[in-house]
């Protein structure tokens, strides 16, 4: 029997496309997946409904857009490129999951959040998929602070954002405590996470912070929660799995106290693991936890 008959049932696929999932390096399209049989009024040969995505590479020195950088899907080794003002622009099916990850020469490999494209897309600044990178230089310095992750682990940076805010006028949330655990709360990240501090003229504080992690007499010093610059580093995490193999999911939760006493409401952020991940994993606004109101 015809593997399209065994699974689904014969007469139903109208185009042999239907079938064989359709990529390339601009746009990927894949069917709907059905448990059981194909509806009669399923029309593969149809065109699929897509969601307009778009991604942002930017420089953390500078600000300035990284152009003409690779940007590829680990999960399933779909690319695309940016262009002059640092953006890729494609669509994929609504309801794929991408975990992206940044190439190009003179910056370290840098991977986001997982994100799921939902019907209206990602597509603009408030729900863009970004990419924020250190070029090698100032990568390697810090790397040399924070310290290279232990082998098969990676650190996991965060930015916890204010209400509203996203990667164009980044302002961070202060006063958040954070915790990565997985989907099923059955695995904790233990290792206490190293809060970075805010400078006077707003740029990000690293002595502190490095000081105090690597120096016992100095944890004392150390922040307890996230400064108005909102960023939060997990040394040392390891890939977690399914039942299945596949690479499973962290939840990044964030939680406040507000001045009413009520807890604060924030949004929650996933991150997935994968064989091919870089060691510097960047949840850059606005995909890391943000104030919800």
């Amino acid at each position: 029997m015809d593997v399209k008959q065994a699974l689904f049932g014969a007469g139903h696929f109208k185009n042999e496309a239907a079938f064989t999932r359709q990529s390339s390096v601009h746009n990927v399209a894949t069917p709907p997946l059905f448990l059981g049989a194909v509806p009669d009024e399923y029309d593969a040969s149809a065109p699929l409904k897509t969601a307009p995505v778009n991604v942002w590479a930017k420089q953390y020195e500078n600000g300035q857009p990284i152009t003409n950088a690779r940007i590829v899907d680990l999960a399933t080794g779909d690319s695309w490129q940016t262009g002059e003002d640092g953006y890729a622009r494609f669509s994929v099916v609504p309801g794929r999951v991408l975990t992206l990850a940044l190439k190009q020469e003179g910056f370290p490999d840098i991977q986001t959040a997982s994100v799921t494209v939902p019907p209206e897309g990602l597509s603009n600044v408030n729900t863009e998929i970004t990419l924020q990178g250190a070029g090698n230089f100032l990568y390697k310095l810090l790397r040399l602070g924070v310290g290279k992750p232990q082998p098969g682990k990676h650190h996991l940076i965060v930015t916890v954002s204010a209400e509203g805010k996203n990667l164009h006028n980044d302002e961070g949330e202060e006063g958040v405590a954070l915790t990565l655990r997985s989907a099923d709360g059955s695995i904790v990240h233990e290792e206490t996470p190293m809060y970075l501090g805010k400078l006077f003229f707003g740029a990000t504080e690293w002595v502190r912070p490095i000081l105090s992690a690597r120096i016992p007499f100095l944890k004392r010093f150390a922040h307890k929660t996230t400064s108005g610059d909102g960023g939060v580093i997990f040394k040392n995490v390891k890939p977690i799995f399914n039942k299945d193999g596949s690479p499973a999911e962290y939840i990044l939760e964030a939680s406040k106290t507000g001045p009413n006493g009520q807890p604060i409401r924030f949004s929650t952020a996933k991150v997935t693991i994968f064989p091919d991940s870089p060691e510097a994993i960047n949840v850059s606004p606005p995909l890391g936890p943000r104030v919800n109101g």
